[in-house]
């Protein structure tokens, strides 16, 4: 009895001088309940990442569950002359609604706030709003009848692009007259692809408006286009292939079929990722034609997220199994020395600036994080959907 006494008393000393206790006076158990409500004198302690008491040995984890943050981030002076846009939106009748955008310097400063125009579709969907060059895009009208308006970041005035109404005459499953649409990154060409897959390209001054017909007839619900970077050509992916458009000509030519409408074009256009049903991601070097496979150590089930280093030496994609989990992961253009990321920082929306840092969704929102020491705490931007960024 005097032996089974003497140990409880030494396990129970033990435990109070691990949690910290520094009180000669042993406290009654559960009579120590701190400001969270655990229980030290029972090995309970609080967990900020959990939000709630825990016993680190029980959760596999230590007390601190994230890296030490040594640094305060700053953003580099390099970085002056880039601004941030988000997207704001409330929830209205289980639906969400687009409210407003920001504009946020990378220190973290406001800018501006901007409104919606009072036409804007409000309703969320992919690809309704957008940044090109160094202007806020968002389609306005309704869903019979779009158009593009440009809003200058600064001043917050919007007006339609051109004449880029387009009316609707697709019975099916498309929310809006424009399929698919993007800016030139000098914000002076329009492209955009009707309900009826007819391609169209417009000037901001309105004084040229070309169209090219579909590659095969019939009504278009998904499309996908983008500028290249120096804004010489369109790709342009209808009908499970991918084209490019050379402006100038008018000439299109064919680069592979893909059925999935998630490209990515690398900085100088030689790189071209893809995702397909018989090669899940891909990278396409349009100098040699050639396509390279690229094999993950676990199977997903989607593969997108693709941003290339302003290098183009590295591929940052994500990688999602359906309904479940998403991991991400870098790889070198080539296809070689593939990493899986642990900073789980680097994931939404992410765009690669110069100087290794990039702007991404956090946790808490919007953010500015240094690629190089992930350990650094972000500058949180906005608790805003990141929507884009742009150079002045």
């Amino acid at each position: 009895m005097f032996k089974k006494t003497l140990l409880t008393s030494t396990l129970l000393l033990t435990t109070v001088a691990l949690i910290g206790c520094t009180s000669e006076k042993i406290p009654p158990l559960g009579g120590d309940k701190d400001e969270h409500g655990c229980i030290g004198s029972a090995g309970y302690t609080w967990n900020e990442e959990k939000e709630k008491c825990i016993r680190p040995w029980e959760e596999e984890i230590t007390q601190q569950t994230k890296a030490p943050e040594t640094e305060e981030h700053q953003a580099p002076a390099t970085l002056d002359n880039t601004y941030i846009v988000t997207n704001g939106s409330i929830l209205i009748d289980s639906k969400r609604e687009q409210t407003n955008f920001s504009v946020y310097k990378t220190d973290g400063t406001l800018v501006k706030k901007i409104d919606l125009p009072d036409d804007a579709i409000k309703m969320s969907a992919v690809g309704k709003n957008a940044v090109y060059g160094n202007k806020i895009y968002t389609l306005t009208g309704s869903r019979d009848v779009t158009h593009v308006s440009e809003i200058d970041p600064f001043t917050g005035k919007s007006q339609p692009f051109n004449f880029t109404k387009t009316t609707s005459t697709n019975v099916g499953n498309v929310l809006f007259a424009i399929v698919a649409w993007a800016v030139s990154s000098d914000n002076q060409t329009l492209a955009w692809v009707d309900t009826e897959g007819v391609l169209h390209t417009a000037s901001h001054d309105g004084s040229t408006h070309k169209t090219y017909p579909p590659k095969k007839e019939g009504k278009v619900i998904s499309a996908k286009i983008q500028f290249s970077n120096n804004n010489s050509d369109l790709y342009v992916w209808t009908d499970f292939f991918l084209r490019k458009l050379d402006l100038s000509s008018g000439t299109f030519s064919e680069l592979f079929k893909t059925e999935n409408g998630e490209f990515s074009i690398s900085p100088n256009d030689k790189y071209i990722t893809y995702s397909n049903f018989d090669i899940p991601f891909a990278i396409y070097n349009s100098t040699s034609k050639k396509t390279t496979p690229v094999t993950t150590p676990t199977s997903y089930d989607f593969y997108g997220t693709t941003r290339f280093s302003p290098d183009e030496n590295i591929i940052y994609f994500s990688a999602e199994v359906f309904q479940g989990k998403t991991d991400y992961y870098t790889v070198q253009s080539d296809g070689t020395n593939m990493t899986k990321l642990k900073n789980k920082s680097t994931q939404n929306g992410l765009t690669l600036l110069p100087e290794n840092h990039a702007l991404t969704q956090c946790e808490e929102g919007a953010c500015l994080i240094d690629l190089n020491n992930p350990s650094k705490k972000p500058i949180i931007i906005s608790n805003e959907w990141f929507l884009g960024s742009f150079s002045k």
